[in-house]
């Protein structure tokens, strides 16, 4: 089933629970108004994560993942600081056994809409595709269309399309949910942006 993406967590408690794995410093880094010391701290928060065992991982999955999404958060005005937040999300969703719907919906909400930056569109595909492998494509493909729906750029809807069809291609179109898959589609073909319907074209193309 789908499920919500969890409430945002406090300031405080972002800083309080990224403090606990990561250090008080990191979490600094994090804060600053300088780009490079926010990049330096997300680095060492990865290079952390890629030496983690899965007990480990699964103990830090919930609350990084949430943690991030605040600060430095999906609005980051630093593309390498959101790659970087990016990298991170695939890495813990390919690691930790434990990464949950409410983890994939965090995430899935985060990167939607920086599928039609070009410079994010590579480590955000990533990141979908081990939530698909974490938690099926079906939910990955539910969490994507609320994203898009709910977003004012047509091109988010084009772009998770074109991105769908990927996962068809690399899933298989049952693993999908074939029915949401559609029903997706034709809501896409009634748009006017052209866009959107060339990508759900593509999508039925690959189904």
């Amino acid at each position: 089933e789908d499920v919500d993406p969890p409430p945002a967590l406090g300031e405080t408690e972002t800083r309080e629970k990224l403090s606990n794995l990561y250090g008080n410093e990191v979490v600094t880094q994090l804060s600053s108004g300088m780009w490079k010391d926010r990049l330096a701290g997300m680095t060492v928060i990865f290079e952390q994560i890629q030496a983690m065992d899965t007990d480990s991982a699964n103990g830090a999955v919930e609350h990084t993942v949430r943690g991030l999404a605040t600060t430095p958060g999906f609005d980051d005005s630093n593309f390498q600081v959101l790659s970087k937040v990016f990298e991170v999300f695939g890495a813990l969703a390919k690691k930790a056994t434990s990464f949950s719907k409410k983890d994939g919906a965090c995430v899935v909400s985060g990167v939607t809409e920086k599928l039609t930056d070009v410079k994010l569109r590579a480590p955000g595909t990533v990141a979908l595709v081990n939530v698909a492998e974490a938690l099926g494509p079906a939910f990955l493909f539910a969490r994507l269309r609320v994203g898009a729906d709910g977003a004012k750029n047509p091109k988010v809807t084009s772009e998770a399309l074109l991105f769908c069809a990927g996962v068809v291609a690399e899933f298989g179109v049952h693993a999908c949910g074939v029915a949401l898959a559609i029903d997706w589609c034709k809501a896409s073909l009634g748009l006017t942006n052209p866009a959107c319907k060339a990508a759900a074209a593509k999508m039925l193309g690959a189904m």
